[in-house]
């Protein structure tokens, strides 16, 4: 009789089929790592995700920083932890550099991650100093040429998307220029106010104070279209340089293998979070570009971001520091 009720019960399991996994979420608290110190652009869009998404999602959402080795350390922890969707990253440019930047990762930026969504962008934008005899890109891609060498642009350290933004420059003007690498951005940007270094490859939120105090003057954006805060400022193709375009963004991510109907969930609730005015609020606030791309566009701009960025690193030799 119990071999004859244990038949029956397995038939009817298998009848039945899987059991439903619980619905998404459903423990009690969701963690964005933010893989930098708090203060700073990517610190401020992991704050401002998650009271959106936690109105979304009904589960208390927490930003947690885990910083160290240019966010790689914070990085790392989540492509470790479980695909659950309970441990999300607070991804960005410099991941796609430093998976070809740094020979040993804990990671690999290729297939260690789930990309859920991208949230906001921002162009960097080409500037000198107001006393700068360069009043536009001509005239200092005319001046490096009859001068191999001479010219030297600044950065807040080797391999970040300034850096390497003059690195593409480089390349596709074929001008020689000395990279100058400083310990901060303040540092970089001084070194253009005072006359110390010749450009910087700023990022445009950041800039903006120094633009419109006078400080900088402003030669072109890495854009294919000019930017709303600088609408007189060309565009890198207006200013007669093709194929210099890169925007700095930041979105969200988890490990890889998340289950499909957990990213569909996330995907939905953040571009919720990113048209919700306070979120619009902050992206104008720190001139980013709301520019929302779900999972399946996001996906294949990630790994055409890595295609990018390695592409410019083996060219220039560039070396992690």
């Amino acid at each position: 009789m119990a071999r004859i009720l244990l038949g029956a019960l397995a038939a009817f399991v298998m009848l039945a089929g899987p059991v439903s996994a619980q619905p998404y979420p459903t423990k009690t608290t969701i963690r964005i790592i933010a893989p930098v110190p708090p203060g700073g652009n990517v610190d401020l869009t992991a704050r401002a995700v998650a009271p959106g998404l936690q109105r979304s999602l009904g589960q208390t959402v927490i930003v947690e920083n885990k910083t160290g080795a240019a966010g790689n350390v914070g990085a790392e922890y989540v492509a470790r932890s479980a695909p659950d969707g309970y441990t999300l990253l607070l991804t960005g440019t410099f991941i796609t550099i430093s998976t070809t930047l740094y020979e040993k990762l804990g990671y690999d930026g290729r297939k260690d991650f789930t990309n859920i969504a991208r949230l906001v962008s921002a162009p960097n934008i080409l500037v000198v100093s107001p006393n700068s005899p360069f009043k536009t890109v001509a005239d200092l891609v005319a001046h490096a040429k009859a001068n191999p060498g001479k010219l030297n642009f600044a950065s807040n350290g080797m391999g970040t998307t300034l850096h390497l933004t003059g690195e593409m420059f480089k390349r596709k003007t074929g001008i020689d220029m000395v990279h100058v690498p400083f310990k901060s951005y303040p540092d970089s940007v001084n070194s253009v106010m005072n006359g110390e270094t010749h450009l910087l490859f700023d990022s445009l939120p950041v800039s903006l104070a120094n633009l419109k105090a006078g400080k900088l003057r402003p030669l072109a954006i890495t854009d294919s279209v000019r930017a709303k805060p600088v609408p007189d400022v060309p565009t890198m193709a207006e200013a007669g340089v093709s194929g210099v375009e890169v925007r700095a963004w930041f979105g969200i991510a988890g490990p890889a293998g998340m289950p499909a109907d957990i990213v569909a969930r996330l995907e939905k609730a953040l571009q919720e979070v990113t048209a919700a005015p306070e979120f619009v609020s902050m992206s104008t606030t720190t001139s980013m570009d709301t520019s929302f791309m779900g999972a399946k566009e996001f996906g294949p701009y990630f790994l055409s971001e890595i295609d990018k960025w390695a592409d410019v690193i083996k060219a220039a030799g560039v070396k992690a520091e």
